[in-house]
């Protein structure tokens, strides 16, 4: 029964990944075509620093980064789950500014990272039994990323990241 629980959780996870990729797929298309907006016309070197502060946070996030930066032996799942979230979090409100140099659509790109390795957080935690170790969740949080290597956001936001700074050299 478990197990089956997990399939459907980790279906729906798919599910929810692969419409916001597709989003982002998208949207470097649209990127591709549109001319240049003001945001683009702003101080090159503010934005430069903009595209890779947000790459450093886009790094940073990637959940199998963040366990691996994280992880301590003695934490439940519950602990590790609050500890990735807060890191998460806490990585994006310290970039927050960089908004104001970036493309309103990298910068939503962005938030939907932040939000997507919350959420899959939460999903992979919440199918798992109450006394859980953080080494539980971290194993099945590998798992996904492993067996579903296009289901984060991480790397389509990234070559945006790229896409955008390329304009600017």
């Amino acid at each position: 029964m478990q197990m089956d629980q997990l399939t459907i959780i980790l279906s729906v996870i798919i599910a929810g990944l692969l419409v916001g990729i597709t989003g982002c797929l998208f949207y470097i298309q649209k990127l591709q075509r549109r001319p240049e907006t003001p945001v683009t016309k702003a101080n090159p070197q503010l934005q430069l620093g903009a595209y890779e502060r947000l790459t450093l946070f886009a790094e940073r996030s990637k959940l199998n980064n963040l366990i691996t930066r994280l992880y301590q032996p003695q934490f439940s799942a519950r602990d590790m789950q609050l500890t990735i979230i807060a890191a998460v979090k806490e990585e994006f409100d310290y970039n927050i500014s960089q908004q104001l140099y970036v493309s309103p659509e990298i910068w939503d790109a962005v938030t939907k990272l932040k939000e997507q390795n919350i959420y899959i957080t939460n999903q992979i935690a919440a199918s798992l039994p109450p006394n859980a170790t953080a080494l539980d969740l971290n194993k099945h949080l590998i798992d996904f990323t492993l067996q579903n290597p296009k289901a984060t956001m991480n790397q389509v936001v990234l070559e945006a990241l790229h896409f955008e700074a390329q304009k600017l050299i």
